[in-house]
């Protein structure tokens, strides 16, 4: 009888091991990859957009010019 406990309840904490891990999977990382996949679409879909509604072609003349704009509009 005591190997068949045993057995029974490696096969108990096996189990309970696998719902913690679906539990943290559907808890943490699908809603976290949701995240990260909805946000990479609604940027390639606005930047899609935008160079629809606004065709402009950026021509960069200087560097420094070109960098302190981007420190300027940070």
């Amino acid at each position: 009888d005591e190997p068949d406990d045993s057995e029974d309840e490696a096969e108990r904490e096996w189990r309970e091991s696998l719902k913690e891990l679906e539990l943290l999977a559907s808890m943490v990382l699908v809603p976290f990859l949701g995240k990260w996949v909805g946000r990479r679409c609604a940027y390639w879909a606005w930047a899609k957009f935008m160079t629809w509604k606004y065709p402009v072609d950026v021509v960069k003349t200087s560097k420094a010019v070109y960098e302190l704009a981007g420190v300027a509009g940070a």
